[in-house]
């Protein structure tokens, strides 16, 4: 049996990580693109924007608004494609035979980078989602999986909340929010990608893809390694939320700009899993 070589990480041009993990006698490739920010790290209303931008993935980018023939694109090169809204990550990934790496490159980076939120489809994805929602806390397990965090953490944290914010949020996120939230976290400087099989591709062809990721973009203030209503946790790289006492040397912490929060403690492991409101086939 052949050595399945160690993976190599490099961080392009653009900040962001690339890993690599070529393994040459495998057929396919997978394309992960991973956010180091997830729902416990958002306000309420960038939660429900953030579960809403799970639920719009894959219906139509800038390049190609029609779904059918974005959902046409996708089964041509027999691929798998999904992305997955988490408490502490947001990762969308992408899979098909290695022949087609480039064009799955390419097709992942449009759907990162170039999502639509017409508003018509939104308040549909809204009205789906607060119903299963409401259905879900009829279950008694359902419940406690989203509510359980109310018993061990002070009501100001958002891992006393459900995962998703709260239906209020859901029900008034609007496309804006929805872009907002988009751009601030998917920033070159937030975002790893990994290349797993078959093949190997370029950090010159994957910075090249993700180039219209621009790193500090808004024009609402936010700097060049995150958000203004965040940090970067230098033990882990991620983006996180200003803690109390990071107020003097930042502004205060908004959400977009929008709405004060309290710090993020950590999470235990308990409660530790993904979204059951994420969009994976």
């Amino acid at each position: 049996m052949s050595r399945i070589p160690r993976p190599t990480t490099s961080v392009l041009g653009n900040g962001i990580t690339l890993i690599n993990a070529p393994r040459a006698d495998a057929p396919t490739v997978a394309i992960t693109v991973v956010v180091k920010t997830g729902l416990l790290d958002l306000t309420d209303a960038d939660a429900a924007a953030l579960t809403l931008l799970g639920s719009a993935f894959r219906r139509a980018t800038k390049s190609t608004p029609d779904t059918q023939a974005l959902l046409a694109r996708i089964d041509d090169l027999g691929a798998s494609i999904g992305m997955a809204v988490g408490r502490e990550s947001t990762t969308v990934r992408a899979e098909a035979s290695k022949e087609h790496a480039e064009e799955l490159l390419a097709l992942m980076a449009e759907l990162v980078c170039e999502p639509t939120f017409e508003a018509s489809e939104l308040e549909s994805y809204k009205t789906l989602l607060v119903k299963r929602i409401e259905r879900s806390d009829q279950d008694p397990g359902s419940w406690v999986g989203e509510h359980s965090g109310e018993a061990f953490w002070h009501r100001s944290s958002t891992a006393a909340r459900p995962s998703y914010g709260s239906l209020q949020s859901l029900r008034a996120a609007s496309p804006a929010r929805l872009e907002q939230v988009h751009r601030a976290l998917f920033n070159p400087a937030n975002m790893a990608v990994s290349v797993a099989g078959g093949v190997t591709l370029s950090a010159a062809d994957v910075e090249a893809a993700f180039a219209s990721l621009q790193t500090g973009a808004l024009s609402t203030g936010h700097s060049k390694t995150s958000p203004s209503w965040a940090t970067t946790d230098p033990a882990t790289s991620r983006i996180r939320p200003v803690a109390a006492g990071e107020e003097a040397m930042r502004p205060r912490q908004r959400s977009l700009g929008v709405h004060d929060t309290g710090r993020v403690p950590p999470e235990p492991a308990a409660l530790t899993r993904s979204s059951p409101w994420s969009n994976m086939i």
